[in-house]
């Protein structure tokens, strides 16, 4: 249990050893709050001059987690000290959640990053973050049919989330309003956190408003 493997490109050349004990340390931390079965973590580099491009990242696999880090970011030392931690702690509770799912859909994915968006701040004693900036219900309104035909499908339109498709969802929406449905079950549940939450099944946190409106 809780042993990891990090694997850390050479391209990133003088900065392969900084990255790798950043990454080490932080995994150290994590291990030692939430149980994980024994897991990879690789991390690549990959070049944009998007500068909202610093970091992405993935648990495709049930045991493994990747993350490339935008080499062409205008001040990579705040991106290995600050948004790697953040983004290792976020795929690392991704990793250990995804343990605990049975269906795959829009419910579980909100659930997922909301989860994720708070463990971050939890662990990292970190502010709220663009992903987590408030979400109107105006804005939900607007994807008031998505949200109905997506909740439970596990055939869910991944791609309109993701804003790829014609008509958008709102910016960072999954992020945003999964964050909203967390906290809005961890303001009634003040004895719960991100930690004896990851086993937790996703209906739990469903609100009355997303019920009302399933059944409509």
């Amino acid at each position: 249990m809780n042993k990891f493997k990090i694997i850390v490109s050479s391209e990133f050349g003088m900065n392969k050893d900084k990255i790798y004990k950043i990454t080490e340390l932080t995994l150290k931390k994590l291990v030692k709050v939430i149980e994980v079965e024994d897991f990879q973590i690789t991390i690549d580099p990959f070049s944009s001059d998007n500068q909202y491009w610093k970091i992405s990242g993935a648990t495709d696999d049930p045991h493994k987690i990747w993350l490339e880090l935008n080499v062409a970011y205008s001040n990579f030392e705040e991106l290995k000290n600050i948004y790697l931690p953040k983004a290792i702690v976020h795929e690392f509770h991704h990793l250990a959640r995804k343990e605990f799912i049975n269906d795959w859909n829009l419910l579980e994915l909100l659930v997922m990053e909301g989860l994720a968006l708070h463990f971050e701040m939890e662990m990292l004693n970190t502010e709220k973050s663009p992903l987590t900036r408030d979400i109107t219900d105006e804005e939900i309104q607007n994807v008031k049919s998505e949200i109905i035909s997506d909740l439970y499908n596990e055939d869910f339109d991944h791609k309109f989330w993701q804003n790829k498709t014609e008509r958008e969802a709102p910016q960072a929406f999954v992020y945003r309003f999964g964050y909203r449905i967390v906290n809005e079950y961890l303001m009634k549940h003040s004895d719960k956190n991100s930690i004896v939450l990851c086993k937790e099944t996703a209906m739990s946190f469903l609100p009355e408003y997303l019920k009302v409106t399933q059944s409509a």
